[in-house]
């Protein structure tokens, strides 16, 4: 009866597998006993390695949003993914590096297939979550100079900037509220960020423009002196 013997390296995700009417579920060592047509017998021997489990895992780097490397972004903003647990990598993008960075406009799932020095591959995903910005808009609330609210006013004068469109505000002047009352002495541009609840920021502007009161200068009228004539009576 004639042996032989063979060798095989297998990865996890094969098992079980089957050779020559045997069955491994795990790594190790069977033979079987082989006949031909003519009654003559062998017997082969398979000594099987099972490759471990291949579990890669994707790390996310973003300061977008409420809170740092969650994967939930404000759109605009750009995503670091980094895969680890092998040697070649292989993204639904079609990136082929361990690393990408994704700016998705909508909420995306990325799939990277992960390939170890043993052949073995494995998939890992990871959704990134978008939400917009916030659309913040001004408006001018004043009494001052030729039309009321228009953002021109007279030197002295104040004026109300309101703005709507999220839950937070930072004004260009050190205002955390809604509304907030100028009374600038030169024409100033003013900016609001506004922040809505996903940590998003958006800005708006508006000028208000100041116009001097009129220069009222004094004019003196210098009379130039009278005579007046003697006047003589007689009797």
């Amino acid at each position: 009866v004639s042996q032989s013997r063979y060798h095989l390296s297998i990865c996890s995700a094969q098992l079980p597998y089957v050779w020559n009417g045997l069955t491994f579920t795990t790594g190790g060592s069977q033979s079987a006993t082989l006949s031909t047509a003519a009654g003559c017998d062998s017997i082969a021997t398979l000594n099987l390695t099972v490759n471990p489990v291949l579990t890669p895992v994707i790390d996310v780097a973003e300061t977008s949003g409420l809170i740092n490397n969650d994967g939930i972004v404000c759109i605009g903003s750009s995503t670091t993914l980094t895969a680890t647990g092998g040697t070649a990598y292989s993204w639904s993008n079609g990136s082929a590096t361990a690393a990408i960075t994704v700016s998705p406009s909508v909420t995306t799932t990325y799939t990277v297939t992960v390939t170890n020095a043993n052949g073995c591959s494995a998939t890992a995903t990871r959704i990134i979550t978008v939400n917009t910005l916030p659309e913040p808009s001004l408006s001018v609330s004043e009494t001052s100079g030729a039309t009321n609210n228009d953002g021109n006013i007279c030197l002295g004068s104040s004026a109300f900037l309101i703005a709507i469109g999220g839950t937070g505000y930072a004004w260009s002047n050190g205002s955390t509220t809604s509304i907030a009352t100028v009374t600038p002495s030169t024409t100033t541009t003013y900016t609001v960020t506004v922040s809505n609840a996903n940590g998003c920021t958006a800005t708006a502007t508006t000028t208000i423009t100041v116009f001097f009161p009129p220069t009222i200068t004094a004019v003196s009228t210098v009379c130039a002196p009278v005579d007046t004539p003697d006047i003589v009576t007689g009797k």
